[in-house]
């Protein structure tokens, strides 16, 4: 099997037969690549979209017969004035796993506990949306504030911005951005028979780690930003029985 060029994640998303696919929230391509351990298939992927909630808007147009387990508090309701995208709208079935297993010490959901929601309930397929490497960066070198430890989930907020707006140092940053990757990686590795094969593990969006002064993700970013916040992973994890007409 190969790939025959970086394709649309779109389409990639739309024409393949996956089971389960699993969103790594503000992974970026390349330290995927770097960091990953799991045994599968990694290519490059094209996102359409800078930020979650609008990745939704161009990604998930329409109707779509899925089940969408989500740590993170943009799927499930309105929570910005400038989010226009209602979830439950979109897909069969939303569980908010945000709302069920928010961690008050952590300012996140850990992603064990994503799995433990995903194991409980059977779906046919499903999108499973995990909130790492996305911050808080709660793996071995962690990178959080006191204020990132309150539950904000209702209002959609997890603390990034806020240490962001105090400047770390990247090299701090990069290594918890690191370690946050680590950290949903293995506990995917251990809890790999929740998920329906074939399994697909991609991203919404790259993050920048203070490239060229910026930081996280957002609209407006120069051009130049693009090679890392809209390229991201396409791994194929569980590739039994997958098709699709973009591998030959």
């Amino acid at each position: 099997m190969c790939y025959l060029n970086m394709l649309s994640q779109y389409d990639l998303i739309h024409k393949t037969n996956w089971k389960t696919l699993i969103i790594l929230d503000a992974c970026r391509y390349d330290y995927f690549e770097r960091y990953n351990f799991l045994k599968g298939r990694l290519f490059k992927c094209k996102s359409s979209a800078p930020h979650t909630y609008i990745w939704l808007e161009k990604t998930f147009p329409k109707f779509y017969d899925l089940t969408y387990f989500s740590a993170h508090p943009y799927i499930g309701h309105k929570i910005n004035p400038k989010q226009s995208y209602n979830a439950p709208l979109h897909f069969k079935e939303v569980i908010s796993i945000w709302n069920l297993a928010w961690d008050d010490k952590l300012g996140t959901v850990h992603p064990k506990n994503v799995c433990k929601v995903v194991k409980m309930i059977p779906y046919d397929r499903a999108i499973v949306h995990f909130i790492q490497p996305h911050g808080p960066w709660i793996g071995e070198t962690k990178l959080t504030t006191e204020w990132t430890l309150r539950d904000h989930s209702k209002y959609g907020i997890m603390g990034d911005g806020v240490i962001i707006s105090k400047r770390p140092d990247p090299d701090l940053l990069k290594k918890a951005y690191r370690d946050n990757l680590l950290l949903v990686l293995k506990v995917l590795k251990e809890y790999y028979y929740c998920f329906r094969q074939p399994v697909i593990i991609t991203a919404d969006h790259g993050e920048m780690l203070g490239e060229g002064g910026y930081y996280l993700h957002k609209v407006g970013y120069p051009k130049w930003t693009d090679e890392i916040l809209y390229t991201v992973p396409w791994f194929i994890w569980k590739e039994k029985f997958i098709t699709s007409p973009y591998y030959i």
